[in-house]
């Protein structure tokens, strides 16, 4: 059984091609206002591109040996200043090479982008199939739904947010590691240390996609502890039985980045000292803020009615956070009389929905507190000052339940032996309706490339 669902997760042939041109078509949509244009207006601002832009430079000229790696210039003559924001490293995978082809600076943070929205895109579809199995169809949606949401839409100027897209990869190859872990032990640890390494890098690079990340995924395991203690108490134990050699590689490849890490952020957090609970209550969203979704093609009448703050206009859509909702506790229910086949998909499917909603509520600030005081006291949150960015990672956690609960619908209309065609038609337009309003018409091309 683990075999054939990990060889039931490959892309190829026609499945291939149909993602392919699903992610060409959305991200000529995502990013038309720079393709339109001749890449002369470009994705992002003039504070936070440029930025990104700069060090991205910076990385590219240490490579050549003619810059030192922990002394940007931006602060002449202050040195030990990268750890006073993101590194941006992961994007010299794209950024490097196309620079050396010719593309000025500019350029060549622009098209990174693009090509990391296909690496979100491809990761994303891969790790849906490897979980759950879909059909491609419910699979591409639920990429499109993740690697070009509104909020991210929204956002798109911050290159760093976008890091967000190199998640489903690096889970991917975590949750891979896992299936195979009595089957393939070696091949097991070396997928572990590929995946330790590359959640590394992206700590190094992104700090808060990385550690909002973590945090997520600390409470979908909570989610499920709580849900089924038994069967996850047993596997955790069976996992530090068995498979302590490969958590050992991974420990091992996220060292090499998180020794990098420390070094650069520890001599910053002294001499800045981390921000306090009231700065980062000053930034948090309100109950008003679940439905800000900046100017979304089909909400903007809400947002006519709602003051539009760009820090809090990180929210998750109102269908897809209605679905996951209104599904968890269904599933639950239902799931008293499931079999014992049908029952673990199903618990999956809840954790989902009841995770995004724990992060989606977490920030929110209210007369009476703010459940972030809860996150707070753990290591690292001090560095976080606009919490409500976690919605970006909740994005990722309700477009997985959204393929779950899909999938569960689907496989459910396949034992009926003729389905209402009521019934399928309804689940079509559900499914388009929660694609469809990701569709956002915020101004995300804000910079000049000429001018620049």
């Amino acid at each position: 059984m683990t075999n054939s669902l990990v060889r039931g997760h490959r892309l190829r042939g026609r499945n291939a091609m149909l993602v392919s041109a699903a992610w060409v078509a959305c991200a000529l949509v995502f990013f038309r206002h720079s393709w339109t244009t001749g890449f002369s207006d470009l994705t992002g601002n003039a504070g936070d591109t440029r930025l990104a832009v700069y060090l991205n430079e910076h990385w590219f000229l240490v490579a050549r040996g003619r810059a030192s790696w922990l002394n940007p210039q931006f602060f002449f003559p202050t040195k030990g200043v990268l750890g006073w924001t993101d590194t941006f490293l992961l994007y010299q995978i794209f950024y490097a090479p196309i620079h050396i082809l010719g593309a000025d600076q500019f350029l060549a943070l622009q098209l990174p982008l693009i090509a990391a929205s296909f690496v979100g895109f491809v990761g994303f579809v891969l790790l849906a199939r490897l979980l759950f199995d879909p059909p491609i169809g419910i699979s591409i949606a639920g990429a499109w739904i993740f690697t070009f949401a509104n909020n991210l839409a929204v956002h798109a100027g911050s290159a760093q947010i976008l890091g967000v897209y190199f998640i489903p990869a690096i889970v991917y190859l975590g949750v891979k590691a896992l299936r195979i872990l009595d089957e393939r032990p070696v091949r097991s640890a070396v997928l572990f240390a590929i995946c330790g390494l590359l959640y590394g890098a992206l700590l190094f690079s992104f700090y808060y996609v990385a550690w909002l990340s973590f945090l997520a995924a600390l409470v979908l395991f909570v989610v499920n502890l709580v849900l089924s203690p038994r069967s996850i108490a047993s596997e955790v134990a069976r996992f530090l039985r068995n498979g302590w050699r490969q958590l050992l590689a991974g420990l091992c490849g996220f060292s090499v980045f998180a020794s990098l890490f420390l070094r650069i952020y520890l001599p910053a957090i002294h001499q800045f000292g981390g921000r306090t609970y009231g700065s980062v209550m000053f930034y948090a969203p309100t109950w008003r803020d679940v439905l800000e979704v900046g100017r979304n093609l089909y909400w903007s009448g809400i947002q006519d009615r709602l003051h539009q703050s760009y820090e809090s206009s990180y929210a998750i859509t109102p269908l897809l956070f209605a679905l996951v909702v209104l599904a968890g506790p269904a599933i639950l229910w239902r799931n008293r009389t499931a079999s014992v086949e049908h029952r673990r998909q199903r618990l999956a499917s809840a954790a989902l929905c009841i995770t995004t909603l724990v992060l989606m509520i977490l920030p929110i600030k209210t007369r009476y507190g703010s459940l972030w005081v809860l996150v707070w006291h753990l290591p690292g949150a001090t560095g976080i000052r606009a919490s409500d960015r976690l919605e970006i990672v909740a994005g990722l956690i309700a477009a997985l339940a959204f393929v779950s609960i899909s999938t569960t619908v689907y496989r459910s209309l396949q034992r009926v032996p003729r389905p209402s065609a009521l019934l399928l038609a309804l689940g079509a337009l559900v499914v388009i309706a929660v694609c469809c309003e990701q569709l956002n018409v915020s101004p995300v091309s804000q910079i000049s490339r000429p001018q620049q």
